[in-house]
C-alpha cells in the first residue's frame, strides 16, 4: 500500500511539473538538439562546447542586480559532471600552463644569453684585413669547447658595410673548417658590445696607475695633542 502511495505521488509530481507546457515547448528532456550550443545532446561537439566555458558559476543578471557582484564570465555553465572533474584536479591544468609559459620565458632567456656568449664582435675582427685576432679565435675555441650543443653556433656582429660582414662571414667559416668544426653554423646578427673593450679597460686601469697619489698618513704625536689639552 505504502509503494502505491509512492507511485501515485510521483506520477502526480511528473504529471504536474514534468509534462508541464514550459518544458514541452523547450523540448525538456527529449529534444537532442541542445538549445545552448546548437550541437547534438551528446555529441563530442557537444561536450567541446561545454568544456571550453570556464569552470565554476558564471554572472547572472538577476531583479537588476549582477550575482556574484565580481568579476566573472557571463554565459552558461558547464556541466555537472565537468564542474566535478575540474573542482577534483584543480588546479590542473591551469599550473601547467602557467609552469609552460614560465619554462618558455626562461628558455628566451638562456637562448639570448648564449647568442650574446657567443657573438663576435668588432674588437675580434683585425680592422684593416677583417681577419680574426687572437681574441676572436680564442672566442671560437671556447664556442667549440663549452657551447651545448643546441646552442653550438657562431655570430657575427653585423656592420653597416656588406663588404665587411661578407669578409668576416668568411673569416668565421674557414677559420672553424681549420679547428675541425665545420659543421658549426655562422651567422649573422644585429648586436652591439657588451661592456667596454679591453683595450679601453687597461687605458683606463694604465692611467688610474699613472696618476695615483703617494700613500701618505697625517699623524699627530701624543705629546703635542696632549699640551694642547693642557693649554686649552
Amino acid at each position: 500500500m505504502r509503494r502505491l502511495t509512492w507511485f501515485v505521488w510521483l506520477f502526480a509530481f511528473f504529471a504536474t511539473f514534468g509534462f508541464g507546457p514550459h518544458l514541452l515547448t523547450a523540448g525538456w528532456p527529449w529534444e537532442k538538439v541542445d538549445p545552448v550550443s546548437g550541437y547534438k545532446k551528446g555529441s563530442p561537439e557537444y561536450y567541446s562546447y561545454y568544456a571550453a566555458i570556464p569552470p565554476g558559476s558564471t554572472r547572472q543578471f538577476k531583479h537588476g542586480m549582477v550575482w556574484p557582484p565580481e568579476e566573472r564570465p557571463d554565459g552558461p555553465e558547464r556541466l555537472f559532471f565537468q564542474q566535478y572533474h575540474a573542482a577534483k584536479y584543480w588546479p590542473y591544468p591551469y599550473n601547467m600552463q602557467d609552469r609552460a609559459v614560465t619554462r618558455d620565458a626562461l628558455e628566451m632567456q638562456v637562448s639570448a644569453g648564449w647568442k650574446a656568449a657567443s657573438t663576435l664582435f668588432d674588437y675580434h675582427f683585425n680592422a684593416d684585413t677583417q681577419e680574426l685576432n687572437s681574441a676572436g679565435r680564442e672566442q671560437l675555441k671556447w664556442i667549440i669547447g663549452n657551447a651545448p650543443a643546441q646552442h653550438r653556433q657562431a655570430f657575427v656582429a653585423s656592420s653597416y658595410d656588406k663588404g665587411i660582414n661578407d669578409a668576416r662571414l668568411s673569416t668565421v667559416t674557414n677559420e672553424l673548417s681549420v679547428m675541425g668544426a665545420a659543421e658549426i653554423p655562422v651567422m649573422l646578427r644585429v648586436a652591439g658590445p657588451i661592456g667596454r673593450s679591453a683595450l679601453e679597460v687597461d687605458t683606463y686601469q694604465k692611467s688610474y696607475r699613472e696618476n695615483m697619489p703617494a700613500p701618505h698618513i697625517q699623524y699627530t704625536s701624543p705629546s703635542a695633542s696632549g699640551g694642547s689639552d693642557t693649554g686649552s
